[in-house]
């Protein structure tokens, strides 16, 4: 299975670091890294100038994750919410914050990084590595999307470890790009752990290409859904139609058995069930009778939205229109404004 980048921004590792100003070179271990998730974006367009991504850092709780504008300075957080936030904040990670930051100069992105594809990569302080043992661990390289450092044009760059996220500098040129597990390569730290953390990855990867590629096979199987809107982190659904014209799928939430949109490109989704990807990755039909919710016996199908593009902003302001006016801890967010 060749190895590729996740086929959309969604579902994907990110970095960043934000400031006034840009940090200086010379001081990288000292920056003020930030990792996380990317749930939802309002453009399949990376270089949407009006990109807007749905974080989840790894020090806060997923119910406080928010809008982000990429290319654009955010305004400041809303005071209250910063407040609720900080005793987590505190107790997970000790953050720098200079006298001259503000609350508006720390919202500007220096660095926006987000993941790109797999490596092994040396890590010769990991509990069970040494020189017989192996001292090589599956980890992500980035890519950037906002570099205000220009530090992809030096030889040290982030690498983070799957296994715990821990984050180094080394040279790409020296990281081999690996496609699947492999044991036969020299200097591998051969463990279980390791071993399920390249398959999860890779098969994750591929259920995104199958969502955007292949989705009419998905018909009748069931999915994880990243929730935007509630009080609750994912849902799980099964699919019940696909609309090639907007991309969207037709889903019938488990829980409550109501219908929703929803377009891989800009929402994650997981594809469920053992053995389901590979299955159809190796052509097998593996589609069971749809369920249908009790509301659809009652109404027609659910009318599509219109096309998201790449060149334009209507999959930003479809986006928009889902969201509640809402941005507190019920979990309801919209882009910023």
């Amino acid at each position: 299975m060749a190895s590729k980048a996740r086929p959309s921004l969604v579902g994907r590792r990110f970095l960043s670091v934000t400031g006034a100003i840009p940090p200086k070179l010379n001081k990288l271990y000292e920056w003020d890294w930030r990792a996380g998730w990317i749930r939802s974006s309002t453009s399949a367009n990376a270089e949407d100038r009006e990109l807007q991504l749905l974080l989840e850092f790894d020090e806060l709780s997923w119910k406080d994750r928010e809008w982000y504008t990429v290319y654009k300075q955010n305004p400041p957080e809303d005071k209250e919410r910063k407040k609720d936030k900080e005793p987590e904040k505190e107790k997970k990670k000790k953050r720098r914050k200079t006298e001259t930051d503000s609350e508006e100069e720390r919202e500007e992105f220096q660095l926006f990084f987000v993941e790109d594809r797999l490596t092994v990569a040396h890590r010769p302080n990991s509990q069970g590595s040494s020189a017989t043992t192996g001292t090589l661990y599956p980890a992500l390289v980035f890519k950037p999307l906002v570099d205000k450092v220009d530090i992809f044009k030096t030889k040290k760059l982030p690498v983070e470890f799957l296994s715990d996220n821990k984050l180094v500098f080394q040279e790409y040129t020296h990281l081999k790009t690996i496609t699947e597990w492999d044991p036969t390569i020299p200097g591998l730290a051969i463990c279980n752990r390791s071993e399920n953390e390249v398959k999860r990855w890779v098969e994750e990867g591929a259920g995104q290409r199958i969502l955007l590629t292949t989705p009419s096979v998905l018909v009748g199987e069931r999915v994880s859904v990243y929730r935007v809107e509630g009080t609750t982190q994912w849902y799980s659904a099964f699919i019940i139609g696909h609309n090639q014209e907007t991309g969207e799928f037709t889903v019938t939430d488990d829980t409550v058995l109501e219908e929703h949109l929803e377009n891989p490109e800009i929402v994650q989704m997981r594809i469920l069930g053992e053995g389901v990807v590979q299955s159809i990755l190796r052509g097998e039909s593996v589609s069971v009778a749809p369920r249908r919710s009790r509301a659809s016996a009652y109404r027609g199908p659910l009318k599509p939205r219109d096309k998201p593009t790449k060149e334009t902003p209507s999959a930003a302001s479809r986006v928009k229109s889902r969201r509640s006016s809402s941005a507190t801890h019920s979990g309801k967010l919209k882009p910023r404004s």
